[in-house]
């Protein structure tokens, strides 16, 4: 079976050269960063006089290229550590991720401790599909 994951920021064009300081969004598994920090980094690029960003183009061209079965399961989450999830998992031999980010692990340490910990959060999460053999394309 193959899981495509679609991350949200795939479509979401960045101008980090100009202006990295409204861009450098530090994250981490807490719903402060998943849910309350939105407001205050959007009012960051209204006070810098930066249009808040919008989606790219190619939001509507990229589903007209999928072809995804009739019995195909849909999941949604707000993070691609639930990716790793036992249920979702299950009979993965593959991995397609469109993604602004990698996510297969942002260092060597990272990777080590999810191998110990197996722990596995939205950095770690396509580096645990590595780990397990499944085939993964990341565009």
């Amino acid at each position: 079976m193959r899981l495509l994951s679609v991350d949200f920021d795939f479509f979401f064009p960045t101008n980090e050269r100009e202006q990295m300081w409204l861009w450098d969004w530090g994250h981490r598994e807490a719903p402060f960063f998943i849910e309350a920090i939105w407001t205050s980094r959007a009012a960051a690029f209204l006070r810098a006089g930066v249009p808040l960003p919008g989606l790219s183009n190619d939001i509507d061209a990229f589903w007209d290229r999928m072809q995804i079965g009739k019995g195909a399961t849909l999941y949604v989450s707000e993070s691609h550590a639930d990716a790793a999830d036992h249920r979702v998992r299950r009979g993965v031999s593959s991995v397609v991720s469109y993604d602004a980010h990698h996510d297969c692990g942002y260092s060597r340490q990272a990777v080590a401790e999810m191998k110990l910990t197996r722990k596995i959060d939205c950095a770690v999460w396509l580096a645990f599909y590595a780990l397990t053999g499944a085939e993964r394309t990341v565009a």
